[in-house]
């Protein structure tokens, strides 16, 4: 378990699986607010900021700022269409082996409302955009049983965003490969006129 920091009310968590590049990040756990407000807005803001700040020193590894994002890399690798059961629920998800998520440090206080995690998916996206960072960051909604996660990665000009959604009874459509194909290139309608090839990876969890 990372050590707790400074708890501003209500409170969130960070939570950092990135190794020993990152190892100041872990050693420092930063709590913030998911107020709505303008003050704790900026704070929050400035918080994420220092997150996304530290994780520049995976940055120095690289041969050119040309290259993919480690983990858009890792989405697409087929030889992780099986992961272990030990792995966080977001590296067997989303094939993701390092990130940062950001969650209510109490059960009482989880995100909830949709205004509340687009504000904290919006901090994110300023302070990603400032500092050039390539880890993913998610924030954790609902009730932290239904492990529901939000988030994205960004790099090279490509934004990835990670979605998901709890449905009591999985349309016909939706409970086979061809239908959920069909969902995405739904959303693909208008981008451009010649649609693009898809490539798919799977995680079998």
């Amino acid at each position: 378990m990372p050590p707790r920091g400074k708890v501003l009310s209500p409170p969130l968590k960070t939570y950092c699986n990135s190794g020993a590049s990152l190892h100041p990040l872990i050693q420092q756990i930063l709590v913030i607010g998911h107020s709505i407000g303008s003050q704790r807005s900026s704070l929050m803001l400035d918080i994420i900021s220092m997150l996304a700040s530290t994780c520049l020193v995976r940055r120095n590894n690289r041969q050119s700022d040309e290259d993919w994002p480690d983990a858009m890399v890792h989405m697409m690798d087929s030889s992780s269409d099986f992961p272990p059961r030990a792995h966080h629920h977001i590296s067997r998800w989303y094939g993701v082996d390092q990130f940062i998520l950001i969650s209510p440090d109490e059960k009482s206080h989880a995100i909830s409302s949709e205004a509340q995690s687009k504000l904290l998916l919006s901090s994110i996206s300023l302070a990603v955009a400032n500092t050039g960072c390539t880890l993913p960051i998610f924030i954790q909604i609902q009730k932290n049983w239904r492990h529901m996660f939000s988030g994205q990665c960004e790099g090279c000009g490509l934004r990835t965003c990670f979605e998901m959604i709890h449905l009591r009874h999985i349309p016909p459509h939706f409970s086979h490969l061809s239908g959920l194909l069909n969902l995405f290139q739904s959303k693909l309608n208008g981008v451009n006129v010649n649609p693009p090839d898809i490539n798919i990876v799977a995680r079998l969890t």
